[in-house]
């Protein structure tokens, strides 16, 4: 039975991925998309956000050229980022994520990143897969359902 606070707020569920300035080389940035648990970072410019470079990002670039050697963040980068304030409701988060067809929002205060919101922690923290029942248990439960009427 999940147990979804639609209210609780986005900042309860925010992980930190590094935040990297627009001039940021792409040379510095791919390694740790490669090599940790974020799918995507924030891109900065005077402290606000002004996009972010994910994995599908690096995806067209490593197809499109044999040299990025000088590409920067602010090229790549998808503009345009939704984002939520760190006191949205995560019920707010869902909708946008699921409206717009994304798994991740960078969450905000003041305009300035906080941390990242991902559609896959909020199923994990708030859908706990149900523990298989054996064979035997299932036919108990049933002979008890129609013996006594318990469920």
């Amino acid at each position: 039975e999940p147990n979804l606070d639609t209210n609780a707020e986005a900042k309860t569920f925010v992980m930190m991925p590094p935040v990297f300035e627009k001039e940021e080389p792409l040379l510095n940035i791919l390694p740790f998309i490669l090599q940790s648990k974020f799918r995507a970072v924030p891109i900065k410019s005077w402290g606000k956000i002004i996009g972010v470079v994910s994995t599908k990002d690096l995806a067209k670039i490593l197809a499109t050229q044999q040299d990025f050697s000088n590409v920067k963040a602010k090229e790549i980068m998808t503009k345009d980022v939704l984002t939520v304030s760190e006191d949205d409701g995560v019920g707010k988060a869902l909708n946008v994520m699921r409206n717009k067809k994304i798994t991740r929002l960078p969450v905000v205060k003041d305009g300035k990143v906080t941390g990242i919101i991902t559609f896959y922690d909020l199923v994990k923290t708030f859908f706990k897969p149900r523990k298989k029942e054996r064979l035997g248990e299932e036919a108990i439960r049933k002979l008890q359902r129609k013996k006594y009427g318990a469920k």
